[in-house]
C-alpha cells in the first residue's frame, strides 16, 4: 500500500521534494525562470550535445541501484494541468535545446527495442518524444498521456505534421484508463516525474500499463546532492513542480509498485535515466 511505502522523510530529501509557496513578486519568479532556463542550456551547451554528436562509443554499464532504507513521505497533492497551459507555447521552444540531445542520449542507454514494441510516453508534453518514439523503426504503436490540455492539442499537431501514427490521450498519469493496461512493451518518462503529484499512484500505473518483461524508463534529475542545490530554484522557476526522486528513493518506489530491477545510467552531470522492469506475468490488481 502507499502507506508502506511512505516514511520519514530526512532533512535533505524533504527539502528537495516539498513544493513550497511560490514568491508573489513576479520579477523574482521571472529571474529564477530565466536563471533555470540558461542552467539547462549550459548543461546541454557543455555535456548533453557534445556526448551526443561525437562517434557512439560503448554504452557504460548501468549501476544497479539499491533501493532506499527510508521513502519521502509522498502526499498526493491535487494534480494541477493549469500551471503549464500559459507556458504551452513557449516551454517547446525553450526545452528543445536541452531535451532533444538528453532524450537520444537515453533512448541510446535503453538499448534496442522489440519489433514491433508498443511504447507509452507519460507526460508527452508538446509531443517531440511522442514522435520520435512514433518514427522508430521497431515501434508499431505509441500513445502519449498527458493531464494539461493545452500540451494534448500541440502534441496532436505535431503529431499530424509529422506523419507519425500516434495518439494523444487527456488523462492523469496516476490514473491512466482501463484499455492502457497490459498493452506496452516501453513506458517512457523524460523529465516529466518531478511533475508529478502522486508517484506512487504514477509507479503502479505504469507497471499496469507494461507486459511481461517491459520496462519503465524515468530520465531525470537525480543525484540527491543535485536535488538539494537545484530544488529552491526549482520551487520557484518551474510550473508544477513536485520534488526531486533521488535514485535509491526511485528503486525504492518502481520496487515497491512491483517492478523486479532498477538500474541507474547518468547522462550528464545530475541527470540520469532509471530503468526498472516487469517480471513474469501481468500485474496484480
Amino acid at each position: 500500500s502507499a502507506s508502506a511505502l511512505a516514511a520519514t522523510r530526512s532533512v535533505t530529501t524533504q527539502r528537495s521534494r516539498e513544493p513550497g509557496s511560490r514568491p508573489t513578486w513576479p520579477g523574482l519568479s521571472l529571474l529564477a525562470q530565466a536563471a533555470f532556463l540558461v542552467l539547462h542550456w549550459l548543461v546541454a551547451a557543455l555535456f548533453l550535445w557534445p556526448r551526443y554528436l561525437r562517434p557512439e562509443r560503448p554504452r557504460p554499464a548501468p549501476i544497479a541501484t539499491r533501493p532506499a532504507r527510508r521513502m519521502p513521505a509522498l502526499t498526493a497533492a491535487a494534480s494541477d494541468a493549469s500551471a503549464f497551459e500559459e507556458y504551452s507555447g513557449v516551454y517547446d521552444l525553450m526545452a528543445r535545446p536541452f531535451s532533444i540531445p538528453l532524450f537520444r542520449l537515453a533512448l541510446r542507454r535503453i538499448g534496442p527495442l522489440p519489433s514491433g514494441a508498443a511504447v507509452l510516453d507519460l507526460g508527452c508534453g508538446p509531443g517531440r518524444e511522442l514522435c520520435s518514439l512514433a518514427a522508430h523503426p521497431s515501434v508499431a504503436e505509441a500513445v502519449g498521456v498527458d493531464l494539461s490540455p493545452a500540451m494534448c492539442a500541440r502534441a496532436r499537431s505535431r503529431v499530424r505534421a509529422s506523419g507519425v501514427a500516434a495518439t494523444v490521450v487527456a488523462a492523469n498519469a496516476a490514473n491512466l484508463p482501463n484499455e492502457l493496461r497490459d498493452r506496452f512493451d516501453l513506458v517512457l518518462s523524460s523529465i516529466a516525474h518531478h511533475h508529478f503529484s502522486d508517484p506512487v499512484a504514477v509507479a503502479r500505473g505504469a507497471r499496469s500499463a507494461l507486459r511481461a518483461h517491459g520496462r519503465y524508463c524515468i530520465i531525470d534529475y537525480g543525484p540527491e546532492r543535485t536535488n538539494s542545490w537545484l530544488a529552491p530554484l526549482a520551487r520557484v522557476a518551474d510550473p508544477g513542480w513536485r520534488g526531486f526522486l533521488a535514485p535509491s528513493e526511485l528503486a525504492r518506489l518502481l520496487i515497491g509498485a512491483g517492478f523486479v530491477e532498477v538500474t541507474w545510467s547518468q547522462l550528464s552531470p545530475g541527470i540520469g535515466v532509471a530503468i526498472a522492469e516487469t517480471p513474469d506475468g501481468p500485474a496484480q490488481s
